[in-house]
């Protein structure tokens, strides 16, 4: 029940930040879909969401978030081993963060998806700027604050990483799993080595 709630309120929040945008029901309920299909992490899931997410781009064509939703999907396969073709996805990925970026600049998905990349191809100050401009656009959700708080403990900045997790800790009641390992990465980085096993037993046990 815990783990079905998590899931709900992390889907609620995603959908909550790129709700925004669009009046168009269908293409709304389409991205929504989308993100729950997503959210489950299998590439069978991935594909369905990647098909929804086409859906709502289709039925709402000026909104910023199923192109968002779209680019995420192929991050997701490159980065999980999904992909047949990892050039081709990569460049696919690129082509529609920056579509989201220009479609909607107070969306913070497509800054969110390119920063990641970034980051992960090694240009760290692209794309830490990128992600602080997610955090910008969407100051009080989330997912860009805790996306920047997990990049920042790889460029020297933990103390803020931790500033940063706490933020986020405000606004969502729960936290996966994952924002639970990230915090204390960020504790053990920073030499709270008590605080990052408290941190585990509270979530864990």
């Amino acid at each position: 029940m815990l783990v079905e709630l998590q899931v709900t309120l992390t889907v609620g929040e995603a959908a909550r930040v790129v709700g925004r945008g669009t009046r168009n029901l269908d293409a709304w309920l389409l991205n929504l879909r989308g993100i729950e299909e997503t959210f489950k992490f299998t590439e069978e899931a991935n594909m369905t969401g990647r098909k929804l997410y086409e859906a709502a781009a289709t039925a709402g064509p000026d909104w910023a978030a199923p192109v968002g939703g779209l680019a995420w999907t192929y991050r997701e396969a490159i980065r999980r081993g999904w992909s047949k073709d990892v050039k081709a996805d990569r460049a696919r990925e690129i082509e529609l963060a920056k579509r989201a970026i220009d479609m909607d600049p107070n969306d913070p998905v497509g800054f969110n998806i390119l920063g990641n990349l970034y980051i992960e191809s090694g240009r760290y100050e692209e794309g830490i700027a990128l992600r602080e401009k997610a955090v910008e656009v969407a100051p009080n959700s989330f997912y860009p604050l805790s996306g920047l708080a997990w990049q920042l403990p790889f460029v020297n900045q933990e103390k803020r990483a931790l500033t940063l997790y706490e933020r986020a800790e405000r606004i969502s009641p729960l936290k996966p799993g994952w924002f639970v390992a990230s915090k204390a990465f960020a504790l053990h980085v920073d030499g709270q080595h008590d605080r990052r096993s408290r941190n585990f037993r509270k979530r864990f046990h």
